[in-house]
């Protein structure tokens, strides 16, 4: 439970007349809602925490500096940027509400913080000279807007009505008893909720890691499976061979003994009518030496999977059962790392020129359109498409809609599909593969889940493929 207004009033009242004239020497991250200033007056060193967490939000100074930081992200290092050395002007609470305010002196006017202790949309901002934002702590929902003014929450009915003090252990020989007894309340729920947090922050890319290898170890035990049923592909093909001169032209199948039986049972050859013998033999050639070929691969593929798979588990095990911050300082990225990032400020949208989807023309001639982003995607499978057209998406991976016109009572070839499935692939997260699955339909089977948002799509009766990315046949094909 974060402070009430009542705590909030009482805690700054007090430190107030420490912390008015005193300038600021450190600001620190204590967690991804948590931050602490270090302030210094003519005769003492003062922590203030700052915090707007849903379930721990509070304003307050503290007993001791804190144990454990974690690596600047953007706000805070443009906290340290804009207030370093500045001189503390004024603390105090906002139409006695849960909103702290405070003002900063120094070069280039006077800047604000301001604190806004409000459940799930509370949030910190910094203000400039002229009280405008100019950068928000959290990307959450909020009135506020970076180059707008600040303006606080609307004052409550009852704001100016007399409270009760709030009951509070407090220790009169403490230095700041109200504030040290707000440090002790918290102590537990903040520093169990920065556990967690920096728990998520060290485990997300790891999860994210064996999600991939989850994906890529179904899609490849898939590939096996296909290819498990071209088993007897070559004996099929030996059969046809031994039966050469008995198998007369246009005929659908073979039936002969199989000769790779103990029982030598009769056996039934499908055969293309359209083929000779020496065709219908190599079609299932084919098929072993895919088999051949592709059953080793993959199969070293999943062992190498595996293989990486398992530190990987043990990393995230061990993330998983840190006691402390300092336990997961080796899965958290560096201060240095953190510096090299862009900084994440906020920034007015700009409105984007509209380009139109990429263009290519198939083998066949038909036109193939593909989004370059969200909206365009969307725009393309539900405003330009009809139903008619073949749709495509590389499965399991981000990436644009592709879409191949098709002309009225002509439905896709396999060479199409396999054209249009190589850009869907090229256009996607999977295009460093080189290769991989790509789903497609008919346009009229694609719906838009009630309230998505634009790009995404539920597909019905979708089939898939499998194809490498030819860079040549895609170059060849591009429109405009």
């Amino acid at each position: 439970m974060s402070m009430t207004s009542e705590e909030i009033r009482q805690a700054l009242e007090e430190a107030a007349p420490a912390v008015e004239g005193a300038f600021v020497q450190k600001i620190l991250q204590t967690g991804a809602e948590e931050w602490n200033m270090e302030l210094r007056n003519a005769t003492e060193r003062l922590w203030l925490a700052i915090s707007v967490s849903p379930r721990a939000g509070r304003v307050h100074l503290c007993r001791d500096a804190p144990l454990e930081t974690i690596p600047m992200e953007g706000f805070a290092r443009n906290l340290k940027k804009s207030l370093l050395r500045r001189k503390v002007l004024n603390i105090s609470q906002i139409n006695a509400d849960r909103v702290a305010q405070i003002r900063f002196g120094g070069g280039g006017g006077e800047m604000t913080l301001a604190v806004e202790i409000m459940g799930t949309a509370g949030n910190l901002y910094l203000l400039d000279h002229d009280g405008k934002v100019g950068a928000i702590a959290l990307s959450r929902k909020s009135r506020n807007q970076p180059g707008e003014i600040y303006s606080p929450p609307p004052a409550r009915p009852d704001a100016s009505s007399p409270r009760p003090p709030d009951p509070v252990a407090a220790n009169p020989r403490d230095r700041f008893p109200y504030n040290f007894a707000m440090d002790r309340k918290f102590e537990a729920a903040a520093t169990a909720e920065r556990l967690a947090s920096a728990k998520a922050r060290a485990t997300a890319p790891i999860r994210e890691e064996l999600k991939k290898l989850d994906r890529h170890g179904k899609n490849l035990r898939e590939e096996l499976a296909s290819l498990q049923g071209y088993s007897q592909c070559r004996q099929l093909g030996d059969l046809i061979m031994a039966n050469h001169h008995a198998i007369a032209k246009g005929v659908e199948k073979l039936e002969t003994a199989n000769l790779f039986s103990p029982d030598m049972e009769q056996i039934v050859i499908p055969l293309d009518p359209a083929k000779s013998p020496d065709k219908n033999a190599e079609v299932y050639y084919k098929k072993a030496r895919k088999l051949e070929k592709g059953a080793p691969r993959i199969t070293a593929e999943l062992a190498a999977m595996e293989a990486r798979r398992g530190p990987l588990a043990a990393r995230l095990a061990q993330a998983q059962n840190a006691m402390a911050i300092s336990d997961l300082a080796q899965f958290l990225p560096q201060e240095e790392e953190m510096e090299k990032r862009p900084s994440r400020k906020p920034q007015a949208k700009k409105e984007k020129q509209a380009t139109g989807p990429k263009t290519f023309v198939s083998s066949e001639g038909y036109t193939i359109l593909v989004g370059r982003n969200d909206r365009e995607n969307d725009e393309l499978t539900f405003k330009t498409a009809n139903g008619r057209d073949l749709w495509l998406h590389a499965r399991d991976y981000p990436g644009s809609h592709v879409l191949v016109r098709m002309p009225k009572g002509v439905a896709p070839s396999d060479k199409t599909i396999r054209e249009g499935a190589m850009i869907a692939l090229h256009y996607s997260k999977a295009a460093k593969a080189g290769k991989g699955e790509v789903t497609y339909c008919l346009a009229k089977e694609v719906k838009k889940p009630k309230g998505a948002p634009p790009g995404k799509a539920l597909v019905h009766g979708a089939k898939s493929v499998m194809v490498k990315i030819d860079e040549a046949a895609i170059k060849g094909m591009k429109g405009e």
